[in-house]
């Protein structure tokens, strides 16, 4: 008797993403889940971009670090992530300062290791990294001061300004309560005068019931 042996090919579906539906048109996918991990774009490569310094070139910050590009096409490495072996650790770009300096943050996979200040004019990098307690977020530019947005690590605890002649940081006084607010989103305007933050409360795990403040604030009085 002939014996046959078949192979069976089992197909297996990709998983699907996973998400939490808000409303009709809103959904929250929470990337750190294995079934949404295909979905998560490497950070490097969403901070990448180019920008102009008209007196000096182009600025990229491609790769996770910060190079200048003259107008003859000549690239120059200006700075880079002070933990250059570590994958999780890169720059991101934020922005002009004036004509001859930027800011830029020293990003990490849960925030920011810090912040820096190059001066184009004297080819000067100035890194200053995070303290023990809090995260820095360069925001704005107010007269010789970065607006800084701090936060600890888990939750936003308010602003501070770092001098840009000595470098000092001090925290700036605003009569709210952030211990006790759950802050989701801060925003501060152009000229670094006054800022806002997005608080939320909600009621279920889901948060279908999710009410929204925003609070104005001037940072300047």
């Amino acid at each position: 008797a002939e014996t046959v042996t078949e192979t069976v090919t089992e197909t297996t579906e990709a998983a699907q993403p996973v998400f939490t539906e808000i409303s009709e048109n809103i959904r929250i996918y929470d990337l750190y889940l294995p079934e949404n991990s295909e979905l998560k774009p490497e950070d490097k490569i969403i901070y990448a971009d180019k920008f102009e310094m008209p007196d000096y070139g182009v600025i990229s910050n491609d790769d996770g670090k910060i190079s200048l590009i003259t107008n003859d096409g000549t690239e120059k490495l200006l700075t880079e992530s002070p933990y250059p072996d570590n994958a999780y650790s890169w720059l991101r770009r934020d922005f002009a300062i004036d004509d001859r300096r930027f800011a830029y943050s020293i990003c990490n996979e849960w925030g920011n290791s810090g912040f820096g200040v190059y001066d184009l004019e004297k080819m000067e990098d100035r890194q200053i990294m995070s303290s023990e307690e809090y995260d820095y977020f360069p925001k704005a530019v107010c007269e010789n001061s970065l607006i800084l947005a701090k936060r600890g690590h888990f939750d936003f605890r308010g602003f501070a300004k770092c001098d840009l002649d000595t470098f000092e940081i001090t925290d700036i006084a605003l009569p709210i309560d952030y211990a006790n607010m759950s802050i989701r989103e801060n925003a501060v305007c152009e000229n670094g005068s006054s800022a806002a933050v997005l608080s939320m409360e909600h009621t279920d795990n889901e948060r279908k019931s999710a009410e929204y403040t925003v609070t104005v604030m001037s940072l300047d009085k």
